[in-house]
């Protein structure tokens, strides 16, 4: 998921539209990334505040399928596992699904964990210092709760999700779950549902994004089930106006089978939310949605070539240039990496990077420079994780500041004493003195 509300802040400070140039040539780099657990690894959001300061979490499994907490940090060069509390130990289900970064030595982090005490799963929250990473309070709704995703929009921190109805059947099972930080604990907003009826059906949140806090959006997914006008599940969305959250209504055509998966907020004028739909005879296809400052509409994207396709992120360098990614499945079943590119006039499909081959998008981040982080889940039980770079080919710089210096060189040598494939200067599959002194020319060069 994206930076989303930023945007509000980096044109203020110049920053809105990239510091690349539109016409410099953009590639995806695949980062090697660290594992906690012997079995799957899946990151579900980034977030960072400079080039050489970004966070990705999501969840691990350990032999024994206990679910763990997994978070990593990016320094510039390589990305690292840090530790994380895991409060279900018994019954050994912990997830994390949203990051947001305040500032280098104040991080939260949001996910779901089933209690030890037993009952029902319910929210989980938890603090960096710069250090260390710790539990925090976070809401306990009898009947369960979850967070999915957690973004700073101007000073406030929300946190949404999915929460158990309290009303009485016939009333919908599950309620859209909004929580704002006050400093201390958590404030819970009312959220107005799409769903009304059925105990099996639900309201959940899943992305948040806004330019300023008083003008925010939801989206999601919902389900209305039992005789009465069921439906779904379908696309959800709702806007927090900076007094109370209303239900926003629309119609994309796809009453069944479709949800929104992320939402970037561009200005507040052009907003684009994600997801996919289920179309007749060709499986899921991605759904793009844009707001133009007046109403929402679906982007034409026409039937996706080569199987079934969804799309789970999004993210944005300014209003003619936004990336949407997801998956899609060939003939042999197995998922492959899906990237469309706004150029301002259309969508196109855009190559990632060349390894690994079978992956699964489900996060997207704009930093402040313009690198786009995007990550996931690939097979071999790892995390995904890919960054847009944009730079014009400054070989010497190594941390993509721009500048080829002493962090540079270092990071050089790291990388070339780790057998890092990003040291293998002259593209020949060994690491070797060619692409030492290949390098030592490169920084002479400078950028």
């Amino acid at each position: 998921m994206d930076s989303k509300g930023r945007f509000a802040v980096a044109a203020a400070v110049g920053l809105a539209t990239s510091s690349f140039a539109q016409d410099e040539p953009c590639a995806w780099e695949f980062f090697e990334t660290p594992s906690i657990a012997q079995r799957n690894h899946i990151l579900y959001d980034l977030n960072g505040l400079a080039d050489d300061d970004v966070w990705g979490v999501g969840w691990a499994q350990n032999a024994d399928f206990d679910t763990l907490t997994f978070a990593m940090h990016f320094d510039g060069f390589a990305w690292a596992a840090f530790p994380t509390p895991n409060p279900s130990d018994r019954r050994g289900y912990n997830t994390l699904s949203g990051v947001a970064m305040l500032a280098p030595d104040d991080v939260f982090a949001v996910g779901t964990h089933n209690p030890d005490s037993g009952g029902a799963s319910q929210t989980l929250a938890m603090r960096f210092d710069g250090s260390d990473w710790s539990l925090i309070n976070s809401p306990f709704i009898e009947g369960g709760s979850s967070f999915d995703e957690i973004e700073l929009i101007g000073e406030d921190l929300w946190a949404i999700g999915l929460r158990r109805s309290h009303e009485p059947p016939p009333a919908v099972g599950s309620l859209a779950l909004a929580a704002r930080w006050t400093g201390a604990s958590w404030e819970l907003e009312p959220v107005p549902p799409l769903a009304e009826l059925g105990g099996r059906g639900y309201n959940n949140l899943r992305a948040i994004a806004g330019v300023t806090p008083d003008d925010v959006w939801g989206v999601g997914v919902a389900q209305q089930t039992g005789s009465v006008d069921p439906f779904g599940p379908r696309t959800y969305m709702v806007h927090w106006d900076g007094g109370a959250w209303s239900l926003v209504d629309f119609d994309f055509g796809h009453p069944v089978f479709s949800a929104l998966e992320d939402v970037v907020a561009i200005a507040h004028d052009d907003v684009y939310a994600v997801g996919w739909t289920l179309v007749d005879g060709e499986g899921t296809q991605p759904l793009i949605a844009h707001f133009d400052g007046s109403s929402w509409s679906q982007v034409d994207l026409g039937i996706f070539p080569g199987g079934p396709a969804n799309l789970r992120a999004v993210a944005a360098r300014s209003s003619d240039e936004v990336y949407a990614l997801g998956t899609w499945a060939g003939d042999d079943g197995f998922p492959r990496d899906l990237i469309l590119r706004f150029d301002g006039t259309s969508w196109e499909r855009m190559p990632g990077a060349p390894e690994p081959e079978h992956e699964w998008f489900r996060a997207a981040e704009t930093l402040p420079s313009g690198q786009i982080w995007a990550g996931g889940q690939r097979l071999g039980f790892r995390v995904l994780a890919e960054r847009l770079s944009c730079t014009p080919g400054c070989g010497a710089d190594i941390d993509g500041d721009g500048d080829a210096d002493g962090n540079d060189f270092f990071g050089y040598l790291d990388l070339f004493a780790g057998d890092d494939d990003r040291a293998d200067i002259d593209g020949d599959d060994d690491i070797d003195a060619d692409d030492f002194f290949g390098y030592l020319d490169l920084f002479a060069a400078g950028c």
